[in-house]
């Protein structure tokens, strides 16, 4: 890769996520995102508190918005957006409404829960008796 790859305070990648950027297109994870297991990320921005489904994909210059939804299993394409506070699924990812309920609930305490279990985990970690 040669571009950078970064990742804001609290947020968090889970199992078999691929982060690659591309020549001059960096990965940007803003503050308190999620990406779900086995997404791929590449020269893309997943805005503040936006969540990336499982398997879902974004390809060069896509941008997930602050607090918004990409479906697990979605492809956001090349270039395309998502604003914030929005859902977008399907493949290709097209919008499909504004958040609302349990998703819009999930999406704004998603990182809050992760971060939850680290410091659980942490806390009870024990020696191995081998």
């Amino acid at each position: 890769d040669e571009a950078a790859i970064k990742v804001g305070d609290g947020a968090n990648i889970q199992d078999n996520v691929v982060v690659h950027c591309a020549h001059d297109l960096p990965t940007l994870i803003e503050r308190n995102a999620s990406v779900g297991h086995s997404a791929q990320l590449e020269g893309c921005v997943v805005e503040e508190g936006a969540l990336v489904g499982m398997g879902a994909i974004m390809l060069q210059r896509s941008r997930l918005g602050a607090g918004s939804m990409l479906a697990a299993g979605a492809v956001l394409g090349e270039g395309k957006s998502v604003p914030a506070g929005h859902l977008a699924a399907g493949v290709p990812a097209t919008v499909r409404k504004p958040l609302d309920g349990s998703s819009q609930s999930w999406v704004a305490t998603a990182a809050k829960h992760y971060q939850d279990r680290a410091v659980r985990y942490r806390a009870n970690l024990r020696p191995s008796r081998s």
